[in-house]
């Protein structure tokens, strides 16, 4: 089971709206909840993907700096190409994901979802 983050190391950062709104193009089952009490103030809330009997959760640090994703393996590896081919990236911020691979990981619009699969620990 996957628990990597995804940090925006320079750029602009990811926008919650538009993650819920292209998760639900995305995937068919997607659920959101928004943070509440002492959660707020480290995560604006959190999106619940599934996909064949897998799931993910992405949890949304507040400022929009930063995700912390955990769940399937796989459903993980479709995340993380899912979001190289999203704003922040496509806008050229400079994102990493942290506890995929052995050295930290940058995603570009590049980033398919079999080469994530290879570098997984």
């Amino acid at each position: 089971m996957a628990d990597v983050l995804v940090a925006i190391l320079e750029g602009p950062v990811f926008d919650v709206a538009d993650l819920e709104s292209g998760a639900r193009q995305e995937w068919r089952t997607v659920d959101f909840t928004a943070s509440t009490g002492e959660r707020r103030s480290s995560s604006t809330g959190q999106l619940e993907v599934e996909k064949e009997g897998r799931s993910a959760r992405i949890v949304m640090l507040v400022g929009g700096e930063g995700l912390g994703i955990e769940g399937d393996d796989d459903l993980v590896a479709d995340v993380l190409a899912w979001l190289a081919q999203r704003v922040p990236v496509l806008d050229g911020a400079l994102v990493v994901v942290t506890d995929w691979a052995a050295e930290p990981l940058e995603l570009t619009p590049g980033t398919e979802v079999d080469e994530l699969r290879s570098w997984r620990l």
